[in-house]
């Protein structure tokens, strides 16, 4: 699948809203730190992905079938099905019609998020795709949680 620069500038913060608007819908209690809960499970995933191992699997191009062709894919449009107790769901809309859908659970959307974040990077384009709460800012003294 091929992302252009422009699809992923739009991409990232609605994906970042989905992820904080299914927190609010599994938590409503804790709405008001949604951002917070995504970028704290975000970190949880990504630790336990990076030492079971998951990123440092090599790339296996042992492909058998193409469901939708050995054409690149290059999405057209995104669209994104939030539930509170259902797997997270991406439609990707393709230029000539076609469409697909990939279910994650939490910890492998978190972990494609992280591959993401790594492919922008590797891509130059100029900037970075940064979680929710994600910077490296010290907190201002006296703050208390």
């Amino acid at each position: 699948m091929i992302f252009t620069r422009r699809l992923t500038m739009q991409f990232w913060p609605a994906l970042l809203e989905a992820m904080t608007k299914q927190i609010k819908m599994m938590k409503p209690g804790a709405a008001h730190a949604s951002l917070e809960l995504v970028q704290m499970e975000h970190e949880a995933s990504v630790a336990q992905m990076t030492e079971g191992g998951d990123f440092d699997a090599p790339y296996e191009n042992n492909v058998d079938t193409w469901p939708l062709g050995k054409e690149a894919l290059l999405p057209d449009n995104i669209q994104f099905h939030v539930h509170a107790k259902a797997p997270f769901r991406l439609e990707f809309l393709l230029v000539g019609g076609k469409s697909f859908e990939v279910a994650m659970g939490r910890r492998l959307l978190h972990g494609f998020c992280k591959l993401f974040q790594d492919a922008v990077e590797r891509a130059d384009w100029g900037f970075n795709l940064e979680m929710p709460g994600a910077s490296n800012e010290a907190a201002p003294a006296g703050l208390l949680n």
